[in-house]
């Protein structure tokens, strides 16, 4: 009806997302990428005054960008950059997936995010550190010491395998820490683990479709006894 259009024509980007927010959770996707979008919104949104989301331009985003790349405190308390990455893949994805669903949704005609993204600069590569060699030996020989009596067997458990497993897998700590017994399989002399959904346990999920598959387990955990400890 021409009311609602007139009506998500003033919508604040805030606002606008509700919608696009209950669309999403019933098409499922993951809760806590829903939860990070909507906060980007909400950056967003305060950054515009809560202007319409309709009356924003092209230029409105590239400001707003620029904002997140430089230390302006309208956008960041604590006066510091995003990277190239974080502003292109978190916050702008996330305003180019609202413009996108509200387009479809015939509630905006223009999508003021295309095309606009940031370039990464050398100091990016300096923001993020990966582990060295020495950080993971100290981090794995660490998950191996005993725990104190007073550590449930439930959180030993955890200390222990969890840094392995993320180690030599490349899952998410929230993958490894929903396995189950019946998520390690053996075909074919090769043993894997399984991650996937589990409709019956609430909570559970993967980030996207594509992070349902399944990883064989590297011969270091299997020497460090991990099929022993799940006998």
């Amino acid at each position: 009806p021409y009311a609602d259009k007139a009506l998500s024509s003033s919508q604040s980007l805030i606002e606008l997302w509700e919608g696009y927010e209950k669309s999403r959770r019933n098409a499922g996707t993951a809760p806590r990428t829903l939860d990070g979008w909507r906060s980007n919104i909400k950056k967003a949104s305060d950054f515009f005054q809560h202007r319409p989301a309709s009356s924003l331009s092209r230029q409105d985003i590239n400001t707003y960008a620029e904002a997140l790349r430089s230390h302006d405190k309208g956008v960041s308390p604590a006066g510091k950059g995003l990277t190239a990455k974080t502003v292109n893949d978190g916050h702008l994805a996330a305003l180019s997936a609202l413009y996108k669903w509200a387009i479809d949704q015939e509630l905006l005609e223009n999508d003021p995010t295309k095309g606009v993204r940031v370039k990464a600069s050398a100091s990016d590569s300096n923001q993020i550190r990966g582990y060295t060699r020495e950080e993971v030996t100290a981090l794995l020989q660490a998950a191996r010491e005993p725990r104190s009596k007073r550590t449930s067997r439930h959180h030993a458990n955890i200390s222990r395998w969890v840094p392995w497993l993320c180690a030599f897998t490349g899952a998410r700590i929230s993958e490894v820490l929903w396995l189950r017994q019946s998520d390690v399989s053996k075909t074919e002399g090769i043993t894997y683990i399984d991650i996937q959904i589990d409709k019956n346990e609430a909570g559970q999920n993967v980030k996207t479709s594509e992070s349902i598959r399944s990883i064989p387990l590297h011969p270091a955990i299997l020497e460090e006894g991990f099929m022993e400890y799940l006998a």
